[in-house]
């Protein structure tokens, strides 16, 4: 009886077609693979793809065209656990944003927003995102090769890598959030040129498509995710948060939604994870999550934190969790949540987290926080998050595209 077919799932294993695979294992023309079979490709196909601990270590060690898993080494910290901190300074950071190759921070009143890249967080930043105009910068987000803030009554974006400015638009009244999804960019505050209180935006060509009138309402906040997008802040016109719909360049009244949806009093923070919407609000002086169907409105579920006061960054949001950044009234005790994205249940609740927290990021891999106590402190803290792979592609020799996967097979609540 012939020996059955295996594949090698050691060092000898090497990538390569399943084709090919089946080949070398010794498959004959026309043979299937059984279930053990598929189990032994399986082992094989894993053995050939390495892992590593660091995106550097990886990026330097395969082939152009390999595919490598990449896990942090915080497999000794529970999540939740605080993992390290960053850049001591005595200036008080205001805003962050993350990518898979570094982060985004900035204080509010800077002139410029800085890239630290994400394998010498401690060191200097490798690139400046210098404003073309002044005003407190409240919100930063990083979208593919784009970085876009807003500050006093601009709202501007940069290419990422580069640093530098694309375009910049005066919105005539204070920003508070902005956005990016695909080709448009949404932006949201106090009423400005024309009584209006949102703009979207062309990403490629700065041009103004719409805009919106909220009633006097001021919007601070935002979510956009394909077509669809979301405003919210204080209650006008019978209503603290709206739908609309993208048709064309223009903003049309999401019909599915009720025409008056009010959560809580004061709506302060939004994201969504494209199934969705999940919000930081007032109700009506502590300060509570809500998890608020993207279909038609209805709340989900909710999440009393107790505490009174947000930030200017109040709320992330992946694939696995929901991470929430609030201090009590004082500005002596802070909070960093992982609630789940289901149930809006708790996960975790972060060890050691800053004394006076200022904003919360995640890149699906670690949970990011900035403090904004006084003196001279770390500023950029980082905490475990829990199951947390990642995977990239190496294209050539000169690039590298991430292809980012941290949530799969992974639980809402571990």
């Amino acid at each position: 009886m012939p020996i059955e077919p295996s594949f090698a799932s050691d060092t000898t294993a090497a990538r390569t077609t399943i084709t090919q695979a089946m080949m070398d294992a010794g498959f004959q023309t026309g043979q299937t693979l059984t279930a053990g079979q598929l189990n032994s490709y399986l082992r094989y196909a894993l053995s050939s793809n390495p892992c590593f601990a660091e995106i550097d270590t990886a990026y330097n060690d395969i082939d152009a065209g390999c595919v490598a898993q990449v896990y942090e080494d915080d497999t000794a910290s529970k999540p939740g656990d605080y993992l390290d901190s960053y850049q001591s300074s005595a200036t008080a950071l205001h805003v962050i944003a993350t990518t898979s190759t570094g982060i985004v921070v900035a204080n509010n009143a800077a002139s410029a927003l800085y890239f630290y890249s994400r394998n010498d967080v401690g060191g200097a930043s490798t690139v400046t995102y210098t404003l073309t105009h002044t005003g407190t910068i409240r919100a930063v987000t990083i979208y593919q090769n784009i970085v876009a803030a807003v500050y006093g009554n601009y709202v501007e974006w940069w290419n990422l890598t580069t640093g530098t400015s694309l375009f910049h638009y005066n919105h005539g009244g204070a920003l508070y959030d902005v956005q990016i999804n695909g080709n448009f960019i949404v932006c949201c505050g106090a009423a400005g040129t024309g009584s209006r209180e949102a703009r979207l935006l062309n990403r490629t060509t700065g041009a103004l498509l719409d805009s919106v009138n909220a009633s006097s309402a001021t919007l601070y906040c935002c979510a956009i995710y394909g077509a669809q997008v979301f405003l919210a802040g204080t209650t006008s016109g019978g209503a603290n948060i709206s739908a609309y719909q993208i048709s064309g360049s223009s903003l049309v009244a999401n019909p599915r939604w009720p025409a008056g949806v009010i959560i809580g009093t004061t709506i302060q923070g939004m994201r969504t994870d494209g199934r969705n919407l999940y919000i930081l609000y007032i109700d009506p002086t502590d300060v509570s999550i809500a998890s608020v169907s993207m279909a038609d409105g209805s709340v989900l579920h909710t999440f009393a934190t107790g505490l009174i006061t947000s930030v200017f960054n109040p709320i992330a949001v992946d694939q696995g969790g929901v991470y929430v950044a609030i201090y009590d009234a004082v500005g002596t005790d802070s909070y960093l949540y992982r609630l789940s994205p289901v149930t809006l249940s708790s996960v975790w609740t972060a060890t050691l987290p800053p004394a006076t927290i200022a904003g919360v990021a995640t890149d699906g891999c670690r949970v990011w926080a900035i403090n904004s106590v006084a003196g001279t402190v770390d500023r950029v803290w980082t905490y475990a998050r829990g199951n947390v792979p990642q995977r990239f592609v190496k294209v050539d020799t000169s690039t590298t595209a991430y292809l980012r996967f941290p949530w799969l097979m992974q639980p809402a609540v571990e």
